[in-house]
């Protein structure tokens, strides 16, 4: 197999992140010649690599003249690496890797249900340009089949998750808290959870960072609503405690990885009730569509969190599709294929 790079947004700081860096170790072990590129700087995750790691040539929210010095960069850290495949994750990694030479076959990976959500336009030229040179897919989920608008996906991969390494906290909280873990930007809604804590009057703790932190933070002040926010954690299970809530608020998701991340370590959690969600087939009880009826669910539950524990034979069901050696099987069998004379 010849040299693959799987280009990211950042070194870590939401799921995507996560499980490709999960994946470049697996890989590496098993003596796939790969590196992994995080175009934007930021902080490093809790699965850290051990394969090569280019450095990231970006800042975070850089103007457009920055982004264009940037993509030079880019262009000559892959020709330097001189892969045979680029897997792209995500929107800047698809602008950037759509303009690489012919001879760079290239692998986008869908993460979400709504790509390009906030620059359609922009979106729909790149994968224009994607479909023109030949592009090949990889979805995440099979959920994510019925939009197929320039895409021609060649399988469904799941993404992998980490239970074992990253545990959670020991010992239960005096009373259980609501948890939001995930980057703090619009299609995440954390927006939600602060209203569901200000209904409730519940204690909080939000993990994670993004472009509505500062927003958040300041809300959350002037309201006087008791909110720790963690920032973004290497490991944020490490904060959570065994009776605490993982309340999950996305207007739209791509796998849920929170959500399996969470029932895989038998936490109790409050699902937003969208068809991205839904599809999991979790008990009504942890379904909510309005602030209000998230409220109501646990008010019920008079501090004792065990009920939205999803049951065993419902985790058993969801996570079947996740072993490991099955998705580093497909993963390889692609990489041989584009990368192999």
């Amino acid at each position: 197999m010849g040299k693959t790079v799987i280009v990211t947004n950042s070194p870590g700081g939401g799921g995507a992140e996560r499980t490709m860096n999960s994946l470049a170790n697996l890989l590496h072990h098993n003596l796939v010649d790969v590196s992994i590129f995080p175009i934007n700087e930021g902080a490093m995750d809790a699965v850290v690599p051990i394969c090569e790691v280019i450095a990231p040539v970006r800042h975070w929210k850089d103007g457009l003249l920055s982004t264009l010095i940037s993509f030079v960069a880019f262009r000559a850290k892959i020709a330097k690496a001189n892969p045979q495949l680029v897997i792209a994750n995500c929107e800047l990694p698809e602008l950037y890797s759509v303009f690489l030479p012919l001879r760079i076959k290239l692998v986008f990976v869908e993460h979400t249900s709504s790509p390009w959500r906030n620059r359609l336009l922009i979106g729909f030229l790149i994968r224009l340009l994607a479909r023109i040179r030949n592009t090949y897919w990889v979805l995440v989920s099979d959920h994510l089949e019925s939009k197929k608008v320039f895409r021609k996906p060649i399988s469904v991969i799941p993404n992998l998750i980490s239970v074992n390494e990253h545990r959670i906290a020991e010992g239960n909280s005096p009373s259980p808290r609501l948890v939001f873990i995930g980057r703090l930007s619009y299609e995440k809604d954390p927006q939600l959870f602060l209203e569901i804590t200000k209904l409730g009057g519940h204690s909080a703790t939000i993990i994670g960072a993004g472009v509505l932190a500062h927003e958040l933070a300041a809300q959350s002040e002037i309201e006087n609503l008791s909110i720790r926010f963690t920032g973004q954690l290497n490991n944020p299970w490490s904060e959570i405690h065994r009776n605490d809530i993982v309340v999950i608020t996305s207007q739209f998701e791509g796998d849920g990885l929170v959500l399996l991340e969470a029932i895989s370590r038998d936490l109790p959690i409050l699902v937003r009730d969208i068809p991205d969600l839904r599809r999991f087939g979790l008990p009504d009880l942890n379904y909510f569509q309005t602030a209000a009826e998230a409220t109501q669910k646990l008010l019920r539950l008079n501090e004792n969190s065990d009920s939205l524990r999803v049951p065993s034979d419902n985790v058993a069901r969801i996570l079947s599709t996740r072993n490991e050696d099955t998705i580093l099987g497909n993963w390889i069998d692609l990489i041989k294929r584009f990368t192999t004379p």
